[in-house]
């Protein structure tokens, strides 16, 4: 450990102003000549907190496993207007996908304050009385932004099938080649749900949604069984996920449960739950 010394000077500084004075400690310290050139300069961007981009790597790979994850429907390290838009459509629609108890909100404020210092999505985790036209709205503006990226890059679903089917859901003129009134409401829902399937993002939403639900859940399987139903219901309704791939998701959810309360009893918890 390094040992620094203080000169005579500063020293009695320093005692001139803690004998006889009701200066505080810190007042004392900030004054003495040592410690003046010691502060930290305020972040460009936000006063009250930020986060390097090994911390955020490590949040990343603590909550998804890897180094560049999602955080609220966007990367971790999109800031713009775009960005903060989806995350509050996210939050919007993950306090209802939860189930919306006051258990799933403190865990939902809780991944906000952690990982934005955006106060209007914190404000929407603490307050928002959530509908279920909240993940209606979250549905469309992740299918939009799905069909607008190039399909080049991956993004909208791959093969043959769901290129033609993503083709289908962007033509809006009268003049393309397929008459709008001879597809059904199902038809359209089908196509829909095949290009949302494969997307990180509403995958990210599922788990976030299952994993809320379940905060401070306490081994109470009847709890645990509801949340399950819950969440399969919602993706049959909106995303369409195939059985196969939201019951991986939901044994991740249950694995990361039963460890958080092995460690519990492991550890021993002497800080309480």
């Amino acid at each position: 450990m390094r040992h620094y010394k203080a000169s005579a000077a500063g020293c009695r500084q320093l005692t001139s102003l803690f004998v006889g004075s009701r200066t505080s400690i810190l007042e004392a310290i900030s004054a003495s000549p040592q410690r003046r050139d010691f502060s930290f300069p305020p972040h460009p961007d936000n006063h009250k907190r930020f986060f390097s981009k090994s911390t955020s790597e490590w949040i990343s790979r603590f909550r998804f496993g890897t180094d560049s994850g999602m955080f609220f429907g966007v990367p971790i390290e999109a800031s713009d207007e775009a960005a903060q838009f989806t995350r509050k459509l996210y939050c919007r629609a993950l306090l209802y996908a939860s189930g919306g108890s006051t258990m799933a909100r403190d865990w939902i404020a809780g991944c906000s304050a952690l990982m934005t210092s955006d106060d209007a999505i914190l404000s929407i985790a603490l307050q928002h009385l959530a509908k279920a036209n909240d993940v209606v709205d979250f549905r469309a503006h992740i299918l939009k932004r799905l069909l607008q990226e190039d399909e080049h890059d991956g993004a909208v679903s791959p093969g043959k099938e769901g290129n033609e089917m993503s083709n289908i859901l962007k033509r809006n003129s009268p003049s393309e080649a397929w008459d709008r009134s001879k597809v059904s409401v199902e038809e359209i829902r089908k196509m829909e749900n095949y290009v949302l399937q494969d997307s990180a993002i509403v995958r990210c939403f599922l788990y976030d949604a299952m994993t809320a639900s379940l905060f401070k859940c306490r081994d109470e399987l009847s709890i645990v069984e509801e949340a399950r139903q819950w969440a399969f219901d919602l993706n049959a309704q909106y995303f369409g996920l195939p059985a196969e791939d939201l019951t991986a998701i939901w044994r991740l959810v249950i694995a990361e449960f039963i460890l958080k309360e092995e460690k519990k009893n492991v550890l021993g918890q002497p800080w309480g739950d």
